[in-house]
């Protein structure tokens, strides 16, 4: 075979090869969005069936910034289709779901604009860069779209108690779409970081105990153990980031909170670390809760991942 032909062939490979990869980002993407829109819709959801834990946007934005042309375009259509499905299915009335989908594509527009801002890449390579996301590309969004909430409630129902609706966006928008995007939105870019150092080298016994302490903390919530599990989340979550790495310690602590959160509205008895609370202030509770826990892991994990790079840097210069 001629020289030429060999590197046409091997150029048509890869070329598939990242068609195929697009695809199944599209497709994983997709799912995402779906599946936290149905999550964040139909179980953790407050009393005014307002999402108290919006995760979907992340996946939009996250859509917008990784895929191009046609297949951005249908990525984005499918994850508007699925919104209104999902509201559906939460029996919400047509305009309130058109709205949500159409604010969360405003959301997702703005928050895609201002992480291509940030960065060329979308990775989440230290700890620099995620102080920077939170700063200038999730809390901006975050007030932006509150705003353009405001005004639509104000537009559609100025005669029909404006007030009561202004407080339900300013309040809960902001709190549930706050801690989606900042418990989703790090976990996807950090997923589809290369890995620039390899987690410790753990023995087989070490393995086996980090795994039955975290399926003692995801199963916490159903069990007598509860209360106890809250207060040891947090030092446990910087165990993680010291021996998993921050990838699988960010994958570990988000499904250890999102299961304690369902626990939470499943079983709203009211109680808040043995305490008699209301509802809306034992969902906002845990939400700050859980958003410190899972900030202390990223933090945690990207700068132990930091002070490695640095150490093998100087082990290779000396």
């Amino acid at each position: 075979m001629m020289p030429g032909t060999m590197f046409g062939a091997r150029k048509a490979r890869l070329l598939r090869r990242m068609r195929r990869s697009k695809t199944l980002l599209a497709l994983g993407l997709t799912g995402g969005f779906v599946f936290t829109a149905w999550l964040g819709l139909n179980v953790l959801y407050y009393k005014s069936h307002a999402p108290a834990n919006w995760m979907a946007t992340s996946f939009m934005i996250c859509a917008m910034v990784m895929l191009t042309g046609r297949l951005r375009l249908a990525t984005v259509a499918a994850c508007m289709a699925g919104a209104m499905l999902m509201a559906h299915l939460a029996k919400w009335p047509w305009l309130p779901a058109s709205l949500l989908s159409v604010l969360t594509l405003i959301e997702s527009m703005l928050g895609a604009w201002l992480l291509r801002r940030l960065s060329q890449t979308p990775r989440l390579p230290s700890l620099n860069r995620a102080i920077r996301l939170l700063t200038t590309v999730m809390l901006p969004s975050l007030a932006l779209t509150t705003g353009a909430a405001l005004v639509l409630i104000h537009l559609l129902f100025r005669h029909q108690g404006f007030e009561k609706y202004a407080n339900l966006i300013t309040t809960q928008w902001l709190a549930g779409h706050g801690m989606g995007m900042i418990m989703m939105l790090p976990t996807i870019l950090l997923l589809m970081t290369p890995a620039q150092t390899k987690p410790p080298r753990k023995s087989l016994a070490e393995q086996l105990l980090l795994t039955a302490i975290f399926t003692a903390l995801a199963l916490a919530p159903f069990t007598p153990l509860d209360a106890a599990a809250q207060f040891m989340v947090l030092p446990i979550a910087t165990i993680f980031a010291f021996r998993l790495g921050p990838k699988l310690t960010v994958i570990s602590i988000l499904v250890i909170c999102t299961v304690d959160q369902v626990d939470c509205f499943l079983n709203p008895d009211g109680l808040l670390w043995g305490a008699q609370v209301g509802r809306n202030t034992k969902i906002l509770a845990g939400q700050i809760f859980l958003v410190a826990v899972y900030a202390n892991a990223v933090f945690t994990g990207l700068a132990i991942d930091y002070q490695a790079r640095v150490k093998r840097m100087l082990t290779r210069a000396w």
